[in-house]
């Protein structure tokens, strides 16, 4: 009897855990988050919450004039799979969010990003508040300097730019 339990939890215990660890895992995102080209988008809308120490003034969401969309999107660029847990810290309060970017493309689709500065590192973004995403790691001559690219900060400059053109 004591035979048949032992072969029975021998068999059903590492299927239930298989199962169990297969339901949680769930799919995994993407490596790369596909943004949508200047050519794809019809509208951007970008905003600024108040930021602690960043000496830019909130700004309402408005709508980016379109010469200023590749300005932003640089800072997105390439979208790769965060992979040091930037979302650990932003469930903290750790890093703060820097901005809220709107892009409505021309065949109807719409991606809300929220990013997040996490220091001298590249802006980190989140479609869906799970998944996070990292831009650029180099500056606007094309050299990587990893120990200097503040990405939330110059994503902020650039809707401040932005901002700034729809104002006039």
């Amino acid at each position: 009897m004591r035979r048949r339990s032992t072969l029975i939890l021998n068999a059903v215990v590492p299927i239930i855990a298989g199962l169990t660890f297969g339901c949680s895992r769930g799919e995994r995102p993407p490596e790369v988050l596909a943004l949508p080209t200047v050519e794809q988008i019809a509208e951007m809308g970008a905003g600024v919450p108040p930021i602690a120490g960043f000496g830019i003034d909130p700004i309402s969401e408005f709508i980016v004039p379109h010469q200023h969309v590749p300005d932003i999107l640089f800072w997105l660029w390439p979208g790769e799979r965060d992979r040091y847990s930037v979302s650990e810290g932003v469930e903290k309060g750790v890093y703060c969010r820097v901005a809220d970017i709107l892009i409505r493309t021309k065949d109807g689709n719409e991606l809300r990003l929220r990013c997040h500065d996490w220091g001298c590192n590249p802006v980190a973004f989140t479609a869906h508040g799970k998944d996070y995403y990292l831009g650029r790691r180099s500056d606007q001559t094309g050299e990587p300097e990893p120990a200097k690219i503040d990405g939330g900060v110059e994503l902020c400059f650039a809707i401040k730019r932005a901002h700034e053109a729809q104002a006039k």
